[in-house]
């Protein structure tokens, strides 16, 4: 018994000292580490920690949709983190859109959060199905000098919609529009 509680006690005392909670430093470990050799395919990735409606709401709020019922026929993964940064990790959360008629969309998000685990910003990086007729083809780039290159094809019927965009991470985690390349 007295063991249990001096665990407790250094449990919580280390959580006093790092300024993290231990929701996580445990979403931490769960979700595997990238890393960035030149760049980074973000729609490429697969393969993460399935969130739960609790991780969800406390660390990944922004994105969860609005309405009655925002967890139906939604499901989220951690697909992986960046965590070399000085003042922010770089969370890969994907979300998942079913239908019942098996018709689905999926849409990957960059999310920048504090090393306590605080939300600071978002982008979404990646979007693949189709919608109401509509096809959808977003890939995304990250770069080792946290640039994100976002490249977007959208097909409505007999038309196509091309973009393409650039955005740079600042030293606080915010996601900044930059000047197109040449």
């Amino acid at each position: 018994m007295k063991t249990a509680v001096l665990v407790l006690a250094l449990i919580i005392f280390s959580s006093a000292i790092w300024g993290q909670d231990s929701s996580y430093r445990q979403l931490q470990v769960l979700t595997r580490e990238l890393v960035i050799k030149d760049s980074l395919q973000l729609d490429k990735l697969s393969n993460g920690y399935k969130l739960d409606t609790a991780n969800m709401k406390r660390f990944f709020a922004p994105l969860i949709s609005s309405g009655n019922n925002p967890f139906k026929n939604r499901f989220y993964t951690c697909l992986g983190r960046i965590c070399d940064h000085e003042n922010f990790d770089i969370f890969i959360v994907m979300e998942e859109r079913r239908r019942a008629d098996s018709s689905g969309m999926n849409s990957t998000y960059m999310v920048t959060l504090k090393k306590t685990g605080e939300y600071i910003s978002s982008q979404k990086v990646a979007v693949s199905g189709t919608k109401k007729r509509s096809g959808y083809n977003i890939r995304s780039t990250l770069y080792r000098d946290n640039r994100v290159f976002i490249d977007s094809r959208i097909v409505t019927g007999e038309k196509v919609f091309e973009e393409a965009e650039n955005y740079q991470i600042s030293k606080t985690g915010r996601f900044l529009l930059a000047e197109k390349d040449n």
